[in-house]
């Protein structure tokens, strides 16, 4: 028995272009911005929960993030910074002047003598203030940031006020699992789900942030770590807590690293 696999016209161009592309002595750019525009095709036809498995089960260059660096390179607002690079440029140094080129504006410090020294994150005292630890965090992990989108804004607990860190911050009222924003249009994102499911109708965790099933909550939380790694160039901090629920261990930390395949820094 013969079990047939029928691809969309989008997979059979993305077949052709990568078979094309790994043949070729020279990686061309030009054809490397094909690929890019083919699997932004391809992603739209799947959504975003599809897109992933399928890229690590059929795409041929890589994984998702190879796949993610192609398709910058087909964002329209890139093709000026690509036409002033040199012939022959190699898609690595491509992407690497992407990159280079959207963090031009690193954010001025003030003058060294009236600079506060931020304290070792894993040593903070346990009645440090939220906007505290998260000004902190983004001066230790993103020195370079200049903006950042807060995807679950709430209370505002995480800034004293909106630019209390060195950073112009974007408050999103849109569901954090399909944000309207393109790749890579913030340096930084924070994104803070609501981390219990069942809440009850009384709970004022409820009332404050929402709650989701338990059966719901970890595609939520994923979706939700997707979408702050697209829309983020340099990284992005979430915030999730390991708990028992139920008489069961939820490992919040563990739907992070599947989500994203990356190892988090802490």
């Amino acid at each position: 028995m013969t079990l047939a696999t029928v691809l969309s016209p989008a997979e059979q161009r993305l077949r052709e272009l990568t078979t094309e592309f790994a043949g070729t002595w020279r990686h061309s750019l030009d054809l490397a911005v094909q690929i890019g525009s083919v699997l932004l095709e391809v992603r739209r036809d799947k959504g975003y929960g599809e897109f992933g498995p399928w890229v690590e089960a059929n795409f041929e260059l890589g994984g998702l993030r190879s796949a993610q660096n192609f398709m910058r390179l087909a964002q329209p607002e890139h093709a000026s910074t690509l036409a002033q690079l040199e012939p022959g440029t190699s898609v690595d140094r491509a992407v690497k002047a992407l990159r280079h080129n959207g963090h031009q504006r690193p954010a001025s410090l003030p003058p060294a003598a009236s600079r506060t020294v931020e304290p070792l994150l894993r040593f903070m005292p346990p009645n440090t203030p939220t906007a505290t630890i998260v000004r902190s965090m983004l001066r230790v992990f993103f020195p370079d940031a200049a903006t950042a989108l807060d995807m679950t804004y709430g209370l505002g607990n995480f800034w004293t006020t909106p630019n209390t860190a060195h950073v112009e911050v974007a408050v999103s009222e849109h569901d954090f699992r399909r944000l309207p924003f393109p790749e890579d249009c913030f340096d930084g994102a924070l994104f803070d789900p609501p981390h219990l499911a069942d809440s009850g109708e009384d709970s004022p965790m409820r009332e404050r942030f929402g709650t989701y099933t338990e059966a719901e909550l970890p595609d939520t939380i994923m979706e939700g770590c997707k979408e702050a790694w697209r829309v983020a160039s340099l990284g992005c901090i979430v915030k999730i807590t390991n708990h028992v629920h139920g008489e069961h261990f939820i490992h919040e930390r563990a739907w992070v690293l599947y989500a994203l395949d990356q190892e988090p820094f802490d």
